[in-house]
């Protein structure tokens, strides 16, 4: 057991769950990722914004929940996994899922980074006071 209550195999099944997670993210903003809002002149991608807001989110509560302020990649690293899978590896039947090129795939990609890297800038202030001394 660690000096705080926790056991290394309770840590180590919460980093799986979380990269899980970031890989379920992926898959669900993938999905979405040509899909447009038309607000007036402007088209905003549905997974660019599923990617940037979950990405943030989950890497944020993953920081609180472990921590931990490396905890903020491990989504962020299931994410990733699945939109390199997405991007270069086509299905059996030769289907594709993400296609390679166009603004609102570009858009997907950059959002889902930026969000993880928001989710690591902000790691600082998630964790608490009482470890952040400790450390």
């Amino acid at each position: 057991m660690s000096g705080d209550g926790r056991g290394a195999l309770v840590t180590a099944a919460a980093a799986v769950a979380l990269v899980v997670v970031g890989i379920v993210a992926g898959f669900i903003g993938l999905i979405e990722a040509t899909a447009l809002i038309r607000l007036g002149p402007v088209h905003i991608s549905v997974g660019a914004l599923i990617s940037g807001v979950t990405n943030c989110a989950i890497g944020l509560l993953a920081v609180w929940g472990l921590d931990s302020r490396e905890a903020a990649a491990l989504p962020a690293l299931g994410w990733f996994v699945m939109v390199a899978v997405a991007l270069f590896g086509p299905l059996p039947g030769g289907d594709i899922l993400l296609p390679g090129s166009g603004w609102d795939v570009v858009s997907f990609v950059v959002a889902g980074a930026v969000g993880a890297a928001v989710a690591g800038g902000l790691a600082r202030r998630v964790t608490s006071p009482r470890t952040s001394a400790n450390r």
